[in-house]
């Protein structure tokens, strides 16, 4: 039995992204479009949480909005699964494994109502947020609780 972390790796970006949409969403529908029901041993992620990661990835467009969406862990198979979503226009849902502290796995897709737009994502470093997010206002990079310790 192939276990999930050879399962993920060998099933490429859009396997991968639709395997972790289904075993995250439980409700009935397209889970991040149609449904946004998740497992409940799922942890909800606080704000500052969901918006720094959504930043991390390059999940975030648009200025002056705070992030439309959540953010939960799940444990699975001894892997650490990240699921966050943003609104903006369109859904962008992404997903970070990790094992052991290590990231083995990141992918995002910007259109989450299709199957087929899975990406690999790469974390941003702070230079490279600092610069994609220069033009837009201090309140977007403030998230709802404390000030983002990214822009200090």
């Amino acid at each position: 039995m192939l276990s999930m972390k050879t399962l993920l790796k060998k099933m490429g970006p859009n396997g991968a992204g639709e395997l972790l949409r289904a075993i995250t969403f439980v409700g009935d529908g397209v889970g991040c479009y149609e449904t946004f029901d998740v497992r409940p041993d799922g942890r909800r992620w606080t704000d500052d949480e969901h918006f720094r990661f959504c930043m991390e990835y390059g999940m975030t467009s648009g200025d002056g909005a705070l992030s439309h969406g959540e953010g939960f862990t799940f444990h699975e198979d001894g892997l650490i699964i990240d699921a966050a979503w943003w609104w903006d226009s369109d859904g962008t849902l992404g997903f970070r494994i990790t094992e052991d502290g290590k990231e083995i796995l990141a992918i995002t897709n910007h259109d989450c109502k299709l199957d087929h737009e899975w990406e690999n994502a790469k974390k941003l470093s702070l230079g490279e947020i600092r610069k994609r997010y220069d033009g837009f206002s201090p309140s977007f990079k403030t998230p709802l609780l404390n000030p983002n310790p990214l822009f200090r």
